[in-house]
């Protein structure tokens, strides 16, 4: 799961042979959150109270809108891992390897086990200068082609919505996280050059 070394995963299983993963928030960071349990999709839900949360409320992109924020808000957006996404979850590993007892299962125990799980990526640490990279290209089946698109860039862009509620190097009670557009380089060709 990636969350923070002190977001402890809890994990049970769900009734129908799978296991799933409960959070738990724990440490002097997070004091006010402490021993709350739930399961993913509550926690889903409720992940502004987690350390997935951010310094203020996510931007909503309008429909078909392509600007920088509609970008970033795609770039953070959770994502559950599921099916052959599944996260290879140690703590019920070091579970099913204690609680076996058989020779057989001892060898099914070495076997990692994998979990549903919530991936989401969040600015822990803001830059002094943002450099953002905007992949410009699409791949589908064996041809590749330009994405040429216009994408809106403001004036003043808030990264706050796109930060951690943990992020380092922002104040207490602080909202915005604010940068000035200083130049937008532009690639002018086809995808094999320009």
């Amino acid at each position: 799961v990636c969350v923070p070394s002190y977001v402890e995963p809890k994990v049970v299983e769900n009734g129908k042979g799978e296991t799933e993963m409960q959070v738990s928030v724990t440490g002097e960071k997070q004091s006010g959150h402490q021993n709350r349990h739930k399961s993913w999709k509550e926690y889903l839900k409720d992940a502004r109270n987690f350390s997935m949360s951010t310094i203020s409320p996510r931007y909503q992109p309008a429909p078909k809108e392509c600007s920088i924020l509609s970008c970033l808000n795609q770039f953070t957006a959770a994502e559950l891992l599921t099916g052959t996404n599944k996260f290879g979850c140690r703590e019920c590993t070091k579970r099913r390897r204690k609680n076996s007892h058989s020779a057989k299962a001892e060898k099914k125990a070495k076997d990692t086990v994998y979990s549903n799980a919530n991936k989401q990526y969040l600015i822990f640490r803001p830059p002094a200068v943002l450099t953002l990279h905007l992949k410009r290209f699409e791949q589908t089946g064996l041809t590749s082609r330009k994405v040429n698109h216009h994408v809106d860039f403001p004036l003043s862009l808030d990264l706050a919505p796109y930060c951690s509620s943990l992020c380092q190097g922002v104040k207490e009670g602080q909202t915005k996280v604010l940068y000035s557009l200083y130049g937008v380089v532009e690639h002018s060709g086809r995808l094999s050059g320009g």
